[in-house]
């Protein structure tokens, strides 16, 4: 059976539950997501699975997730914005 190429977002979520020790069938689990969802994923995710992000890494830089620029843990003011559609997500301090 030939394996599934992973999304470039796919592989930053992989980075992240690599960076805390997770499985990716247990990062599925924290999103509240099908244990396939990561290898799955194509694009930005939803509103819902960016806020549990924030929130479960607050480390990780949002921009970096979304746009694959700048590092994971960055911390730059300007970098804690990510602009998804018509809506701006602040990362919390």
């Amino acid at each position: 059976m030939p394996q599934i190429e992973m999304s470039p977002i796919g592989e930053r979520l992989q980075a992240i539950a690599k960076s805390r020790n997770l499985s990716l069938r247990e990062m599925c689990r924290l999103l509240e997501k099908h244990s396939v969802y990561i290898h799955q994923l194509k694009n930005t995710p939803d509103e819902k699975t960016l806020k549990i992000i924030m929130d479960n890494f607050p480390e990780v830089s949002l921009r970096w997730l979304c746009t694959s620029i700048g590092d994971m843990h960055d911390d730059l003011e300007e970098e804690s914005r990510v602009y998804k559609g018509n809506r701006i997500f602040e990362k919390r301090k």
